[in-house]
């Protein structure tokens, strides 16, 4: 898969994620753009070859290649008559009839999470020389809990339009070589703290982030800095200034206290929040 990705997804046509689980499992589901749908279904071909030419060793199940139109993207209509599994409309009372959200992240609603952890990823992992360790560890890794590749959330390979602009942000510059931001989290869902009978359970809690810190563990040895996206991160990060924002910090901090000496804004491991 690595050396697949390196190949034929490491450019501006391709985005979104890979997932690697618990069972040896591995789950696509990727975004493309600027290609037709026989052209995506091209440049799959020999992968799905590889896999089923070995059904003694590799299951494959689930497989579609599907393109439309990227200005129905967000058009309920378009889904409701296409892929009506793809979407969940909203039914409350009065709700607009394009209203809804993406059936993928069912999942994401009523959470409660009890563990959340990011880093990414540089492109120099893809290197030949370098693709059984990160093999390795994302293997290792899955034993545990479920790691996702998400692979437009690293910069490394896009349009260098898109990198250049990124690179006169705030954002850690190690955004700029990562191919993806790997993502491992855990929660409980429909539960509410403080609601007799609908409390979280703190003991599957602690379970749950026990195994996403193993599992990020030798994923993050691959890299000798931590660094990791901002929106998308641990609550607990360690070394949180570098991991957040590298060298821009420093210079980050200055701004901060020019301009907001009082420590008006605040929020949790920003800029500043350490003084």
């Amino acid at each position: 898969m690595i050396s697949f990705y390196r190949q034929n997804l490491f450019n501006s046509h391709w985005g979104e994620q890979i997932h690697f689980g618990p069972g040896s499992q591995i789950s696509v589901a990727m975004n493309f753009q600027g290609l037709t749908q026989a052209q995506a279904g091209q440049v799959w071909a020999p992968f799905f070859d590889w896999v089923k030419a070995r059904p003694a060793d590799y299951t494959l199940t689930g497989l579609e290649v599907a393109a439309l139109p990227a200005q129905d993207y967000w058009n309920a209509a378009f889904f409701e008559r296409y892929a009506p599994e793809v979407i969940v409309p909203d039914d409350l009372p009065g709700a607009p009839k394009d209203y809804y959200y993406w059936q993928s992240d069912a999942g994401e609603v009523a959470a409660f999470w009890s563990a959340y952890q990011s880093t990414w990823l540089s492109q120099q992992l893809l290197d030949p020389a370098h693709q059984p360790a990160l093999a390795d560890a994302l293997v290792r890794a899955s034993q545990f809990a479920q790691v996702a590749l998400h692979c437009n959330k690293g910069l490394a390979g896009g349009a260098a339009d898109a990198v250049g602009w990124t690179a006169d942000t705030a954002m850690n510059p190690a955004v700029l070589d990562a191919f993806a931001l790997v993502i491992a989290a855990a929660s409980e869902q429909a539960v509410y703290p403080g609601i007799p009978g609908h409390e979280p359970d703190a003991a599957q809690g602690q379970q749950q982030a026990a195994a996403v810190t193993a599992a990020m563990a030798p994923v993050k040895a691959l890299r000798e800095q931590p660094a990791s996206y901002f929106n998308e991160t641990d609550y607990f990060q360690a070394d949180w200034q570098t991991a957040f924002w590298g060298d821009h910090y420093a210079r980050l901090l200055q701004v901060k206290n020019r301009y907001d000496p009082g420590g008006l804004f605040y929020v949790h491991h920003g800029v500043g929040t350490d003084a």
